[in-house]
């Protein structure tokens, strides 16, 4: 009996340690789940020095002290409440897998339109409320419909999921991330500078400019509009409206270029290669 006693709590802390590890840790049951197994293990422990107790009384056949009792309690306790446990946990996991499914771009597994809206609003207004900085990136893929029509949609789908993981890659753990439909992507630096956020810009314009893709005839280029979060636009569709101003310059001046928003003053502009000067209105160019 101690040597069973010893292997169950073994097993037991086992499940504790995966159950302590585990990925989903939103899950509400998973609490409740660990602290019980924790107490089958304590219970499990407490009773090996009750071994010649337990089994002298059952030789003798006495009947069964208050601490067998209390013992065969707790395992009739644990398998029920284990039970109902696992099935909530299961039950969450499956409803946990299907909200990020809907807030996963199938394709490219970076957070979708809706998701995007949804964490960068918030994200959003915890800068304000830090008094930090904070940079959109409006991404849109030239002549992508080109690609699709020359090389097929295989291929376009290629291109979709190389550029996502250049930026996905290049960003930190506190930056949002996301494709907004199509060719077009969002990025929101968190605590980031104009400044910094056209170095990032330039860098990933450049990097994505560089790749290679097998069957295209010409390599696709990026289209970048920067807009800096301030008093006059604290809400994310209206810095979307300010980048989505600079992403129409960027196209309309040829492609491939990074555009800041109106108005920018940043000190090193110039030596990054970027016209900062206030754009004309535009009807949108295709593309």
């Amino acid at each position: 009996m101690a040597l069973v006693s010893a292997i169950l709590a073994g097993y037991a802390l086992l499940s504790a340690r995966e159950l302590w590890h585990a990925r989903d840790r939103e899950l509400i049951s998973r609490r409740p789940t660990l602290a019980l197994v924790l107490i089958h293990t304590c219970f499990l422990l407490a009773r090996i020095p009750f071994v010649s107790t337990l089994t002298s009384s059952l030789a003798a056949g006495r009947p069964q002290s208050l601490v067998a009792s209390v013992m065969a309690f707790e395992a009739l306790f644990l398998t029920f409440c284990l039970l109902f446990l696992r099935v909530a946990m299961t039950k969450e996991r499956t409803e946990l897998a299907q909200r990020r499914a809907a807030l996963t771009d199938a394709l490219t597994g970076i957070p979708n339109r809706r998701a995007f809206f949804d964490r960068g609003a918030s994200l959003l207004q915890q800068t304000f409320v830090e008094r930090r900085p904070a940079t959109l990136l409006l991404f849109d893929l030239d002549r992508f419909k080109e690609v699709n029509d020359t090389a097929g949609h295989q291929a376009g789908d290629r291109v979709l999921k190389a550029f996502s993981d250049l930026v996905a890659g290049a960003l930190r753990p506190s930056d949002l991330f996301g494709r907004l439909g199509g060719e077009e992507f969002a990025c929101l630096l968190a605590d980031a500078s104009m400044t910094e956020a056209l170095r990032i810009s330039e860098r990933l314009r450049r990097d994505f400019e560089a790749m290679r893709f097998a069957g295209l005839a010409l390599n696709p280029t990026v289209s970048i509009g920067v807009a800096m979060a301030n008093d006059a636009g604290r809400s994310l569709p209206a810095l979307l409206a300010n980048a989505d101003r600079a992403l129409y310059r960027a196209k309309a001046d040829g492609r491939n270029r990074v555009a800041p928003a109106p108005p920018v003053l940043v000190r090193d502009a110039p030596r990054l290669g970027i016209d900062i000067e206030c754009p004309t209105l535009m009807t949108p160019i295709a593309g």
